[in-house]
């Protein structure tokens, strides 16, 4: 799988986990991972993600296609959310890539995850 960066996102790899910094004045920052060598079909897709003190809204996308509404992660301590179901994605050579938006709060401007799970489903 390939990582790349919408203009301007910053991210940091730490404890085993990408921490994907919000834009500071506001907007929006992503993370697109390509699925390239995922065979086609449809898959449930999860993430494990962390709410923390510094925690910011984010928002999960199959191309233009979202597959989650904006979910805040702040926190007052930080808890693991393992394996959270966002939705079903048909994965095609066009449809190839999930990108990870975040958008700072007036609580924090990171979204640290650790692993995003596809689950190939029965046709």
């Amino acid at each position: 799988m390939d990582l790349s960066l919408g203009w301007g996102t910053q991210i940091e790899l730490s404890h085993d986990r990408l921490g994907v910094t919000a834009p500071p004045k506001g907007g929006e920052s992503l993370v697109r991972i390509m699925l390239n060598d995922i065979p086609e079909g449809k898959y449930k897709v999860s993430l494990t993600y962390y709410m923390t003190p510094d925690g910011c809204d984010f928002s999960v996308w199959n191309r233009q296609k979202p597959l989650t509404e904006w979910q805040n992660t702040f926190a007052q301590e930080e808890k693991k959310k393992d394996r959270q179901e966002l939705g079903i994605i048909n994965i095609t050579p066009q449809t190839n890539s999930i990108s990870i938006h975040v958008r700072k709060t007036e609580a924090g401007n990171k979204f640290h995850f650790d692993n995003l799970y596809l689950k190939k489903m029965n046709d």
